[in-house]
């Protein structure tokens, strides 16, 4: 399923594999609005340096700022569809500093989106070390969540005053196999954050034991 045909959808757990890609139109056609005019605008010269190189780069960059802008709209849909936990990848390859995920994830200071950094045409990446902390803090955290939506929600549904949401996801499968889900969850986040496993494989396995196919 595509982010655009998610909309107005909702999912117990959401996976988003894919926004780590720098768009596509940051290598392709330059179209903007002017700020002059206020009109749309193709540029048929593209990679043309007319009539000077510098008004040329302005306009790949206003092209650019509007193709950041569809993309971080695409994120926030992709963002906000699941209902317990969302599970994101991110990889430092080309162009992926050009991607909102890029700008959400490393324009901040001290944990808070920073508005100078933010408004930067390429987001500041981390270097590996400090992404891979990132990356396993981020674990602990989404498991934590995870686990403790689980817990309300079979909570709420044995006390009857589970939302229809949570009653979909619970009827899934009968209210005491819950318990063994919860306590797989906890089990699999504590062998893998005290003997250094895989956080991919151990996600992977996470979203297993929800969906029923355990390992």
């Amino acid at each position: 399923m595509t982010i655009h045909q998610s909309k107005g959808l909702e999912f117990p757990v959401v996976c988003v594999p894919t926004l780590w890609r720098g768009p596509s139109q940051f290598r392709r056609e330059v179209m903007y609005q002017d700020p002059a005019t206020g009109l749309r605008t193709f540029d048929i010269a593209n990679n043309a340096k007319w009539p000077t190189a510098s008004e040329a780069k302005q306009r790949k960059a206003l092209a650019n700022r509007e193709t950041l802008g569809e993309n971080l709209r695409l994120l926030y849909v992709a963002l906000t569809r699941a209902e317990h936990g969302t599970l994101l990848w991110w990889s430092r390859t080309e162009g992926s500093d050009m991607t909102g995920l890029a700008h959400v994830l490393f324009a901040r200071e001290q944990g808070e989106i920073d508005a100078d950094r933010f408004s930067e045409y390429g987001a500041r990446l981390p270097d590996d070390a400090d992404a891979l902390g990132r990356s396993e803090t981020g674990f602990s955290t989404f498991m934590d969540l995870l686990r403790a939506d689980l817990a309300a929600a079979v909570r709420d549904a044995a006390r009857g005053r589970a939302d229809p949401e949570q009653m979909r996801f619970i009827a899934a499968r009968p209210l005491d196999a819950w318990g063994e889900v919860w306590q797989g969850l906890t089990r699999l986040q504590d062998e893998t954050e005290h003997l250094n496993l895989d956080t991919r494989q151990a996600l992977i396995e996470g979203l297993g034991l929800l969906s029923g196919k355990m390992r």
